[in-house]
């Protein structure tokens, strides 16, 4: 099931596969984020080399937009920060803290963290690639700001081809 939007439950911050293992001993589900497909892949086998049996649900952030150097100018204005880490993230305190942290994080280091592209059928391909890990649920966080625009192309030209 693909779905926009998100809410679950489980284990949060399941993105390390030993996390991962850990919570399959005793958690009744996992949520974790996308980051990269290999990391995604060993995170889930681990959750179900560890015993889990629940759920694994994924949120997946993206950049969509009519033309690519778009989508990419949006992942960066809007998502940059979130790149940082919790290590970094917990210690900064300002607005300007955030934009000092990321002076140096170019556009192009955004595709490490966001899958950015104005084509739907390379969207629809990771999200297919992903599904096909043994993922229950993903959920979609477009980064943009373009909501209505984002719904109404995922929901006309992605989600019908990955139902």
């Amino acid at each position: 099931m693909v779905a926009a939007g998100a809410a679950a439950t489980g284990v949060r911050g399941g993105g390390h596969p030993e996390t991962a293992r850990w919570a399959g001993s005793w958690a009744d589900g996992l949520i974790t984020i996308n980051q990269g497909i290999d990391r995604v892949r060993q995170v889930v086998d681990a959750y179900r080399d560890g015993g889990g049996g629940g759920p694994v649900l994924l949120q997946v952030h993206l950049s969509w937009a009519a033309d690519e150097e778009t989508a990419l100018r949006v992942a960066h204005e809007q998502w940059r920060t979130a790149i940082l880490g919790s290590d970094l993230g917990w210690d900064l305190a300002t607005p300007d803290d955030f934009a000092e942290a990321t002076a140096y994080v170019r556009p192009e280091d955004m595709r490490e963290h966001v899958l950015v592209s104005s084509d739907t059928g390379r969207h629809t391909h990771w999200l297919r690639e992903y599904a096909d890990l043994g993922v229950d649920e993903i959920y979609l966080h477009h980064v943009g700001r373009d909501q209505d625009g984002f719904l109404e192309v995922f929901g006309s030209r992605v989600l019908p081809e990955l139902v």
